[in-house]
């Protein structure tokens, strides 16, 4: 968010504002657009088992892909605990290609 405008930063920040958008102008920079992010989705004990058959990848191996521990995948799979915002994110990236997400980090 932006400062707030007052009196006495009025003509300060109108300044900058033309300035911003002269560069702009001039392909000097590029200026923030407004970005809605997303929460991440929730992933069920049966999106991450079917997420894991799609690479055919055992719990050991699909914990090391995510960089969590084995338990932890065994944990989501069970249905004894859920993926944290961080986990949901990755596998949100991974469910968009599966064999493009592996092939990056494998590599």
């Amino acid at each position: 968010m932006g400062k707030k405008v007052t009196n006495k930063n009025f003509k300060e920040l109108l300044m900058k504002s033309a300035k911003q958008a002269a560069d702009h102008s001039e392909n000097k920079i590029t200026l923030k657009e407004n970005i809605v992010i997303k929460e991440a989705p929730q992933f069920s004990a049966k999106d991450i088992k079917d997420l894991r058959a799609k690479i055919n990848f055992s719990q050991a191996m699909f914990a090391k892909l995510l960089n969590v521990q084995p338990k932890t995948v065994q944990a989501w799979e069970g249905g004894s605990n859920l993926p944290n915002k961080t986990a949901s994110r990755l596998l949100q990236l991974f469910a968009e290609d599966p064999n493009e997400f592996v092939e990056r980090i494998c590599s």
